[in-house]
């Protein structure tokens, strides 16, 4: 880590012309006494607050629900607890707007008839799509669900309304996944209530173009013997073999790939888990709920987030896909940690100090690297950041012996953290209550004090 400098024996020499002489004078360090010190590398992450006025222009009483950047980190969504609420933002320009404007515009994918006066809702269930987002509609009750908008950026003219209740989309909340199988690309809906036809598909069509297509809602555990569905889905990722992973309260189950986005097929392994959810226990004995969320980084890496009830289980699994031996690293025993979610980089950094994914859980946020391992971001000081964590820790580059990775910038409110996304720059955003900070992290080398030979 940087270079070495070593105080080697020297020899000073002081010359003075005395008299009709030469007299030189020596000063050693004796042998055996040199010294090493190497360069310390420190991690800096700046933190700076957006003034909400001029960007996201959200105050109280409105409310961050949850920040989201679109698949290929172009786009910055910040989702609201309020009926109405959606703000985009085109990273490369920093503009802001409505990204759906007062919810009264939106138009039907099937006709692109206008599908009338939506602003007594608010977003629901959502996930990134490649360009954009996809979520789905519900009064501020929670019910009264009016169906799926598919956006392409920002914009009503660029979104597109799949209506419920439909014949194959019935009334009930609903988390819509894009799913890719090569080139050709899916929505996949999943019903939080009902398991017996609850997951639903169609080919993804951009808006604004028609979409006259069907839901089909015909995948079952198993065909022989027949059976249906048995549980919901309570987390969803795809791994990168194209497989889709599914969670529910026994474990993570499997849709091949060739079988996605094909009708009246049927669950890998007759439907039982490849993850059973007793392999994730943290201790070994103590049961688990059930899952919360996955994710994959790097492409080889799923790491699950779990639901905690007691305080050695819950927590971060990391399983190593590539490995035939399914071997779990596991995180969290003793904290009770219950995790909600994942944000995942859109953006790879070849330095090996890159944060891979942030887990969001009911203590604070644990950062990952690029293999799904939680990182200390402050030497010692464990790796559950709060608020307080923040504020508490801050970075110092100018004394070495001193020196220590932490940060600096605006202090953060002593708030829950409601959001993390990444855009395609690599930067990491961070939602309060209705604030957005910015997290740029940077690499500062503290160099060895130079200390010059001292004459005697």
């Amino acid at each position: 880590m940087g270079y070495v400098m070593k105080n080697y024996q020297k020899t000073a020499f002081f010359v003075a012309l005395l008299g009709l002489g030469l007299v030189v004078v020596s000063s050693c360090v004796p042998p055996g006494q040199e010294t090493e010190k190497p360069n310390k590398t420190v991690l800096m992450y700046t933190l700076s607050k957006l003034d909400g006025a001029t960007t996201h222009k959200m105050t109280a009483p409105n409310k961050i629900r949850a920040l989201v950047t679109s698949g290929d980190g172009e786009w910055l969504y910040v989702v609201g607890e309020n009926k109405a609420l959606l703000k985009s933002m085109k990273v490369e320009a920093g503009h802001w707007d409505d990204a759906i404007g007062d919810f009264k515009g939106l138009l039907k994918a099937s006709d692109r008839s206008a599908a009338g006066d939506l602003s007594t809702h608010k977003v629901n269930g959502f996930n990134a799509s490649h360009s954009g987002l996809l979520f789905t509609l519900s009064n501020e009750a929670g019910s009264d669900n009016k169906g799926l908008v598919v956006l392409n950026g920002s914009g009503v003219a660029n979104a597109s309304l799949y209506p419920q209740p439909d014949k194959k989309f019935p009334a009930g909340s609903n988390t819509p996944v894009l799913v890719t199988k090569g080139k050709d690309r899916f929505v996949y809906l999943f019903d939080a209530d009902v398991a017996k036809e609850g997951v639903k598909f169609r080919p993804f069509v951009d808006p604004p173009q028609l979409d006259t297509g069907k839901w089909d809602n015909s995948l079952r555990k198993s065909g022989i013997p027949l059976e249906p569905l048995e549980h919901v889905f309570l987390a969803r990722t795809q791994d990168d073999s194209g497989n889709l992973l599914l969670a529910d309260v026994t474990g993570i189950k499997r849709l091949l790939a060739e079988d996605i986005g094909l009708k009246k097929q049927n669950l890998d392994n007759h439907g039982k888990p490849v993850i059973h959810l007793k392999e994730l226990m943290l201790d070994g004995k103590t049961k688990n709920d059930h899952i919360n969320t996955m994710a994959v980084l790097d492409k080889k890496f799923l790491v699950i987030g779990l639901k905690s009830s007691d305080k050695n289980n819950g927590g971060i699994v990391v399983v190593d896909m590539t490995d035939k031996h399914m071997t779990f690293k596991k995180f969290g025993k003793g904290l009770g940690l219950s995790v909600d979610f994942i944000s995942t980089e859109r953006i790879k950094h070849p330095d090996k100090t890159r944060i891979g994914g942030i887990a969001h859980t009911d203590k604070g946020l644990v950062f990952l690297d690029n293999e799904g391992n939680p990182m200390e971001l402050v030497a010692g000081q464990g790796m559950v950041v709060t608020p307080d964590f923040i504020n508490k820790h801050k970075a110092e580059i100018k004394d070495y012996d001193k020196a220590a990775s932490g940060f600096v910038g605006d202090a953060v409110p002593n708030d829950k953290f409601l959001g993390t996304a990444q855009d395609r720059n690599g930067r990491w955003y961070l939602g309060f209550a209705h604030d957005i900070f910015t997290l740029d992290i940077k690499t500062e080398q503290v160099v060895v004090p130079t200390v010059p030979p001292s004459l005697p």
